[in-house]
């Protein structure tokens, strides 16, 4: 509606908070609205507006690419990104891996925290070499992630940081 639409551009951030979370309410949304809220300068109408579009891209409707965009743009706020890997990083597709094994390797300690998590979501030939090259990064708690998600992944199996164990286990499996 017209009127909502106005209020979605209000310049007040708590009548923009109160449309977004009406907008994303409804059954039929455009992922193009949503996805110029995301970038919102209101953390929170960014955040209501991420989480509706991976709401969508689980039910299909919207494509990891638009997500992964998202999450890649330092300019947003990290609780914003930190919305959209969720979004995309649950959902398991060879482009969400992709991203995230990257962003494990070669990302801020911000994306390695929250890859070594997500990575655990994605097909295990893409996670599992990435979270025992993790095993070595600068980061205790990058570490202390991917360790724990190899834990999870490997159905429980325990070679602490050990990553020349962890790479023996994953090449001895059976295929």
């Amino acid at each position: 509606s017209a009127p909502l639409l106005a209020d979605l551009a209000d310049a007040d951030p708590k009548i923009r908070r109160a449309a977004m979370r009406e907008v994303v309410r409804e059954r039929e949304v455009d992922p193009q609205l949503l996805l110029k809220a995301a970038r919102d300068p209101d953390i929170g109408v960014g955040v209501l507006a991420i989480d509706a579009l991976g709401r969508m891209h689980a039910a299909g409707t919207v494509p990891a690419a638009e997500l992964i965009q998202l999450a890649a743009d330092s300019a947003l706020n990290e609780r914003v990104r930190l919305t959209a890997i969720n979004g995309f990083g649950q959902v398991a597709s060879a482009e969400s891996g992709a991203y995230l094994a990257d962003r494990l390797a070669n990302g801020t300690t911000f994306e390695r925290l929250n890859s070594a998590i997500l990575i655990g979501h994605q097909d295990l030939e893409v996670a599992v070499p990435a979270l025992i090259r993790a095993l070595g990064d600068s980061e205790e708690r990058v570490r202390a992630n991917a360790l724990e998600t190899l834990r999870t992944r490997s159905r429980g199996r325990d070679f602490g940081t050990d990553a020349a164990a962890w790479q023996a286990w994953w090449q001895s499996r059976p295929q």
